[in-house]
């Protein structure tokens, strides 16, 4: 109950002998009984209340801010593996107002004891195999996502030679101990970060909490 009203979950409406209808144009949604009786105990003046308290439980929501979207080849084992274990680091991450997202920091030292493999690595001009090669695409998916936030980015780097899954200078390369991406939340209200690793696609979003 609150302010007198009854608050029934929608999965209980159809047991409890009513039906639902949704007004788009009013954003209400309105509940009424089929038989046009309420149900033994329920108040039928209660049943009328039910929309400004689902209106209030939306507005709770999270809501998503940004979202972006690069491609991978499957077929590169090692850096697939290193990619999804990256991902698996920040996703659900959450950042309070004023919080700081340390890419090095979250992710932490990409080391064989970790599970990374040997992958491709730019050094200079050159193309070499290190522990935790393909990472890189998860940090500048995240730093994309970030910009299309509108967020405060602190600290970026490109790549010595230009990579397939972004646009050039919208990347952002990372070497623990040298070379970070960071970004702040400067809105005043919590995000969080969420990542969807398909068969060849990595999504990440920001999603922000009232």
């Amino acid at each position: 109950m609150e302010d007198g009203a009854a608050y029934i979950p929608m999965n209980m409406i159809p047991f409890l002998g009513m039906d639902a209808q949704y007004d788009a144009g009013q954003e209400e949604l309105h509940v009424y009984l089929a038989a046009g009786i309420p149900p033994s105990g329920v108040p039928y003046r209660a049943l009328q209340d039910l929309s400004p308290l689902l209106k209030a439980d939306l507005a709770k929501l999270p809501k998503q801010i940004a979202t972006f979207t690069t491609q991978f080849n499957p077929n590169e084992k090692n850096r697939t593996v290193n990619l999804k274990l990256a991902c698996a680091a920040i996703n659900n991450y959450e950042l309070k107002p004023g919080d700081i997202f340390s890419f090095n920091k979250v992710v932490g030292v990409r080391t064989p004891e970790k599970g990374y493999l040997p992958a491709t690595i730019f050094v200079g001009q050159k193309m070499v195999d290190d522990y935790g090669g393909g990472i890189c695409q998860v940090s500048s998916t995240l730093y994309n996502t970030a910009a299309n936030a509108g967020l405060l980015v602190l600290e970026r780097h490109s790549h010595s030679l230009p990579v397939s899954y972004v646009k050039k200078g919208r990347d952002a390369t990372v070497a623990y101990g040298s070379l970070d991406f960071r970004f702040q939340n400067d809105t005043e209200k919590t995000l969080q970060i969420r990542v969807e690793v398909g068969s060849n696609t990595l999504t990440i979003s920001l999603w922000q909490y009232a």
